[in-house]
Parts: structure tokens; sequence; C-alpha cells
């Protein structure tokens, strides 16, 4: 038996989350992005989708992003991989070589 109209509920809904997603910190997000996968968040963040779910027996908004990250890879001379690294990573780690 219904008592209120869906589209109430599930406009209700997106708005809540469009606001939760308008206030992110993004400084924040950027520096637990960084501790766990070790890289920058780029400048370009594109919303996809927002909604409520269910995490550890409590209600979470999940919000999902298209980030775009830079990756450095590097190479021996041999071809062989040596390691995945960030700018700063590099830049701390790298003598200049000469050909």
């Amino acid at each position: 038996m219904k008592i209120t109209n869906d589209e109430v509920i599930k406009t209700g809904e997106q708005e809540l989350i469009d606001s939760i997603n308008g206030e992110l910190d993004w400084e924040v997000m950027e520096d637990i992005f960084k501790k766990k996968h070790q890289l920058e968040i780029g400048e370009e963040v594109e919303y996809r989708n927002g909604d409520l779910v269910v995490y550890d027996n409590q209600v979470a908004y999940q919000l999902e992003f298209d980030v775009k990250v830079k990756l450095s890879i590097l190479v021996d001379r041999d071809g062989n991989y040596l390691s995945f690294t960030n700018d700063s990573e590099y830049t701390e780690q790298s003598k200049t070589v000469k050909k």
C-alpha cells in the first residue's frame, strides 16, 4: 500500500547527496587518496553518481568520481620494470644520467 509519491523520496535523496558532494573538503580528500594510493589526484575530477548504501550496519552515502592521476613507470635500459612512482618520489631518488 503506497502512502507517498516515490518521486518525492528520490528527489529528496538526490538533493541530499548533491549537498554532501558540494561540501566535500578536497584538500582532505587528496590527503586521504595520497596516503592510501601514494598518488596525486589530478585537476580533472568528475562526479559520476551517488547513492545511499549500508556500510558496517549503518546508513552511508557512496559518491563515485572519475579522477585522472599521474603515473610514472620506471624501466631500465634492458626493458625491465623497476617501479611505479609519482613525480615527487622519482625526483628524490633520481640522478642525472648521461646518454
